[in-house]
């Protein structure tokens, strides 16, 4: 009786195991290859517009945060806000991805989407000092500020977080076990 019990905590893990790594390497390589290719395509003939310039490709290189927050900062205090402490909560979040094992479903994927996109973005911000962003939406004079897919997955696992641990519990708020 035992050994089943353990090999069912064993597939379990390993599942949950393949279900992070999946996330995070496809949330990363997706990451890594929209802002290649805007790296190559898209300083050489400006910006991109579509439907109306409802959707527009422009490459931007942003040496801040969310929305260029602390552009403005120094060179050094960017890098020890954005790369070091940055590193540092993406080590505690990957740490809670793989040892908190009671963690509902759709909170483990949002956690491995705001995992992706962070070290997404790091990987630009140790490469090139700053993060390529290129996607902007609106409808007529309002739009997003620019942006790239690690963000619109930060913001997707932040958005999961938020349906799976709202009260009162729905469909999202199934464990994951």
């Amino acid at each position: 009786m035992a050994k089943c019990g353990m090999g069912r905590k064993v597939k379990f893990i390993v599942h949950r195991t393949c279900l992070i790594f999946s996330l995070l390497f496809t949330t990363v390589g997706c990451d890594q290859l929209t802002k290649q290719l805007v790296r190559d395509s898209l300083p050489l003939i400006g910006s991109l517009s579509y439907l109306n310039d409802s959707i527009r490709f422009q490459y931007a290189r942003n040496p801040g945060g969310f929305l260029s927050l602390g552009a403005g900062f120094s060179e050094g205090v960017r890098f020890w806000v954005f790369n070091v402490a940055v590193s540092v909560f993406l080590a505690g979040l990957a740490w809670t991805l793989f040892h908190n094992r009671r963690t509902r479903a759709f909170t483990l994927v949002g956690l491995s989407l705001i995992l992706g996109g962070g070290i997404g973005n790091l990987i630009d911000r140790f490469i090139f000092g700053s993060v390529t962003d290129f996607l902007i939406f609106g409808i007529g004079p309002i739009k997003t500020g620019i942006f790239n897919f690690a963000d619109t997955a930060i913001v997707l696992g932040a958005a999961l977080i938020f349906l799976a641990n709202w009260k009162p519990k729905g469909i999202l708020g199934a464990q994951c076990r």
